[in-house]
């Protein structure tokens, strides 16, 4: 969710931290976006960058979810200090972006990403689209109109239309 206006299922909060999170961890060359996801048993938001080919990275998850806001532990001396702060959850070191929300007070606003957030996040989709090369040979070739080399469309294991089953 890219725009301004395709919010679609998110909270309140996550709208107003969106602006500040997309630039403050944008990735050159990628698309920003805010995707949902599971981890355990707690849905988040996400911050990912998606590349042309629509792979999806996990950059950091809103501190949104009272039970992930509630598991972060700061050293007392950074917990109002803006920026990326060291900080806990559980038993792991994480990397917390603390920041004065849309409000004005400062709190954590979103956990990095780590390997073992990466492995326990379940997003809802991983690749959003792929480019593949259009085929310029067949009955269906002649009632495509030209295109410039490339297609893009929704990933799927359905059965490619041209093949025949045996």
């Amino acid at each position: 969710m890219c725009g301004s206006v395709s919010a679609i299922g998110l909270e309140d909060r996550e709208r107003e931290l969106w602006p500040y999170l997309r630039e403050r961890l944008r990735r050159p060359g990628h698309l920003m976006a805010i995707m949902r996801g599971v981890l355990g048993d707690v849905e988040v938001a996400a911050v990912v960058a998606v590349t042309p080919q629509g792979a999806v990275t996990t950059l950091a998850l809103l501190t949104t979810a009272e039970t992930i806001a509630q598991e972060i532990h700061l050293p007392p001396q950074d917990r109002d200090r803006p920026g990326v702060r060291r900080g806990r959850i559980g038993d792991y070191d994480v990397d917390v972006l603390v920041g004065a929300g849309p409000d004005g007070v400062t709190r954590p606003l979103a956990v990095l990403a780590t390997p073992w957030i990466e492995q326990h996040l379940l997003l809802y989709a991983r690749t959003l689209w792929h480019r593949r090369p259009a085929r310029s040979t067949g009955p269906a070739a002649a009632q495509r109109p030209a295109s410039s080399g490339t297609a893009i469309s929704a990933p799927t294991t359905a059965t490619p239309r041209n093949s025949q089953a045996t």
